[in-house]
Parts: C-alpha cells; sequence; structure tokens
C-alpha cells in the first residue's frame, strides 16, 4: 500500500445505518490469544479493502493424451492483490496452473477415481448469515438473535459448529411443504424486510406496506387453517400424539366430553412435566389432545361450540 497499491474502498450496496465500519486504529502489538486473532481479522479486512482487487480468469482447458480428450475447469490466478493481506479468504481449492493456448506439458498423475454424489454439508454458523445477507434478511444488529430464536426454539441444535435440525425442525419444514406454504423458506420475510426497508427509504407509506402485509399473513393463516391436517400429519411422524402414551399420563376421568372433530368421547388426564401438572382431554381415536385448567373443578357442558364442535367444559372453583 505504500508503494501505490492503494485504492479508495469500494463503497458496499448495503448500509444498515448502525454504526461506521469497524476499522483498527493503533497498533495492536500487545495484544494475546483471542483478542489478536480479531484484531488481526480486523485489521486484515481494512487493509484488504485499500488493496487492489485479485484477478483471475475461470478457464476451462482441454488436453488430448493418447487420442483421448481430457477437460479441466478452474481459475488460473494472475495476480493475488488483495489475497496477499486477506489470508481467510482462498481461491487454492479450485485454482490451475496458468497454461497457454497449443502448450504441451507432461501429466504428474494419471489416476482413475470412483466416487458418488454426497448430499450438501450442514450450515455453520458464517454460511447461514450469509445466506441471509444474500436474501436480505436481518441486519448487523438482528441476524444473531434471530439465529438464537431457531436454537431457543428448539429448531436446531449446534454440534461441531455446524446446525443440526432437531425432529420440531424437520416436522414443521415438511408439514409446511405440504401445506404448499413457503414459511420454510426465505422468500415471505425477505419481501417483508424489504417492504420496510422502502419505508425507511421514503419509497413506500408506511400505511401501503403494512396493509400489504396484513393481506398477505392472511391468506397465509387461512391456507394454514385450511390444511392444518397436513401439519398435523408430518408432525406425527416425528412425535407420539400427546396423551397416547398411558406410561406418561394418568387417567382422572374416562368418556369426559365430545371430540369436535370424530364425535368420539374423550378421556380427561393428566401428565407431569418441568415440575408441573398438565390436564388435558384426549382423544383415543383421532389422537387430538387440548390442555384444560388445572386448577379447578371440570364437568362437561351439554352447549357444543359453534366454531370448533368441541364440547364445552365448565369451570368452578375448586370446593
Amino acid at each position: 500500500l505504500i508503494n501505490g497499491g492503494y485504492r479508495h474502498p469500494i463503497d458496499g450496496p448495503n448500509d444498515d445505518n448502525a454504526h461506521p465500519p469497524i476499522h483498527p486504529t493503533k497498533v495492536g502489538d500487545s495484544l494475546q490469544g483471542d483478542d489478536k486473532r480479531v484484531y488481526d481479522l480486523i485489521a486484515r479486512h481494512f487493509l484488504a479493502c485499500c488493496s487492489e482487487d485479485a484477478i483471475g480468469h475461470q478457464t476451462t482447458v482441454s488436453a488430448e493424451l493418447a487420442n483421448e480428450n481430457f477437460t479441466a475447469k478452474g481459475l488460473m490466478i494472475i495476480a493475488r492483490n488483495y489475497l496477499d493481506v486477506y489470508t481467510y479468504e482462498n481461491w487454492q481449492s479450485n485454482s490451475i496452473p496458468v497454461f497457454e493456448v497449443g502448450q504441451e506439458f507432461i501429466p504428474t498423475d494419471l489416476v482413475m477415481q470412483e466416487g458418488t454424489t454426497t448430499a450438501p454439508p450442514l450450515l455453520s454458523e458464517s454460511d447461514l448469515i450469509a445466506l441471509m445477507d444474500r436474501h436480505g434478511i436481518g441486519t448487523d444488529a438482528t441476524i444473531a438473535q434471530h439465529i438464537q430464536t431457531i436454537q431457543d426454539r428448539k429448531y436446531v441444535d449446534v454440534h461441531n459448529n455446524v446446525f443440526e435440525p432437531t425432529k420440531l425442525g424437520l416436522a414443521l419444514v415438511q408439514g409446511y411443504d405440504a401445506m404448499e406454504l413457503e414459511m420454510s423458506k426465505p422468500v415471505l420475510r425477505a419481501h417483508m424486510e424489504h417492504e420496510m426497508k422502502q419505508i425507511s427509504l421514503g419509497e413506500k407509506p408506511k400505511e401501503e406496506v403494512l396493509q400489504s402485509i396484513l393481506t398477505e399473513m392472511r391468506n397465509v393463516y387461512i391456507k394454514v387453517i385450511e390444511k392444518a391436517i397436513c401439519l398435523d400429519n408430518n408432525v406425527s411422524r416425528f412425535f407420539s400424539h400427546f396423551g397416547s402414551d398411558e406410561a406418561d399420563s394418568t387417567l382422572i376421568r374416562r368418556d369426559m366430553s365430545r371430540c369436535g372433530r370424530c364425535n368420539q368421547m374423550m378421556d380427561l388426564k393428566q401428565t407431569i412435566g418441568r415440575g408441573r401438572t398438565v390436564v388435558f382431554l384426549y382423544c383415543s381415536r383421532c389422537s387430538q389432545s387440548h390442555n384444560v385448567p388445572s386448577n379447578g373443578d371440570l364437568s362437561a357442558h351439554p352447549h357444543i361450540c359453534p366454531i370448533c364442535s368441541f364440547q364445552v367444559i365448565k369451570v368452578a372453583k375448586p370446593n
């Protein structure tokens, strides 16, 4: 950079107006351990932004060997430039030597390899952040919270620095796909954040965006209600129905009230989990279960709900 290699950094396309770019303000000679590694990352990233672009040619090489034609595709690196500064980025994974048309060469090895296609690897946190940024989801201030939320809700677990979907996460994704909804894909959230960004830029009024998003969410909700059975069926592939295991629950009263889905009589049961008692109605025919209050005297009311068709439960203060 001192010898004329400085270049004014290119302005990026995104600005969340949260803070200026993080950059070094002095030499970090006294830093040790993780502090030194973080400083080195920031300093090298800053200096790489001020360096010339790397130059490479995406090239296809066709060669003839013993009357057989072979093809190789890769990147011929002409000038490394910023890659010499920002050592965390590597173009070597698919690089090939620089060839000239008509050049003759002797192969180093002749190897016949056999292999099979493999599934894509699980996502790391950096992979997920890059995908969220590509789809316009989240900002520097909210991305970490989004990632923490999917862990708090038990959609994924983290093992060996990669995300592994839980049974709940798989059940939801497959259920949404069966319902023909895009709730497991980034489209819906990305569109919402794009609309809100247009509000902040003054390109759309808040009222217009609010009504548009409410209409969109209302249509999704209606579709969820209509196809709820698809979600139930997919969740049941991963989990047993609440109350179906006799060992995990205790029968309080048999034939307590009528089920609104199959018209079978439902049993009143209870189970203890995480230090609290859960009381619920369970239908053995269609596996429906519904929580009811645990701190009152329960009895079946003759009235049938006109909305859900379940028999109404009367809750009275305990004697």
